[in-house]
């Protein structure tokens, strides 16, 4: 199977007129191997690869308008990309013809580059963007069948030659 796969967040920090916010997004090209695990379940392996960025932005203080706004920007802005992959497994179980729930579990493993401000490059931390993730969904519509197709039933009246 093929598709893609996205995901993102944010979290902030205030403290009086301080505030640091910082944005992650990674987005990824999919390629899973389901197998069906008896009559109303599969189980499939899979990975994602691809890309994102983290943004950080620190606003060390509230402007008093716009145009001290300009005069002296109270906000810096600096962003990381990565390249990334996400290896998982898949576990799908067929509750009703029409509902399933599943589980996945697996680890994000990224490769960050440079930290860029204004689009030239900041020496700034190195991070460490690898981590094992879980999550768990229900999906609506059926597994089919991924056994041999059944053979057409004969059309009444018909005659085979």
């Amino acid at each position: 199977m093929f598709g893609g796969l996205g995901f993102g967040g944010t979290t902030s920090v205030v403290q009086g007129e301080k505030r640091t916010d910082l944005d992650f997004g990674f987005g990824g090209f999919l390629i899973e191997i389901p197998r069906q695990a008896g009559a109303s379940a599969i189980l499939a392996f899979g990975t994602a690869l691809g890309g994102g960025e983290l943004t950080l932005k620190a606003r060390a203080r509230v402007p008093v308008d716009f145009a001290d706004a300009l005069a002296q920007p109270p906000l810096s802005e600096f962003d990381l990309g990565f390249v990334g992959c996400l290896p998982y497994l898949r576990l799908q179980i067929q509750l009703f013809p029409w509902l399933a729930i599943e589980g996945w579990g697996g680890y994000f493993l990224a490769f960050p580059g440079q930290w860029e401000e204004g689009e030239r490059e900041i020496a700034g931390p190195k991070l460490d963007l690898r981590a094992p993730f879980f999550g768990f969904g229900i999906s609506f519509g059926g597994i089919g069948s991924l056994g041999e197709p059944e053979p057409e039933a004969p059309i009444p009246g018909e005659e085979k030659e």
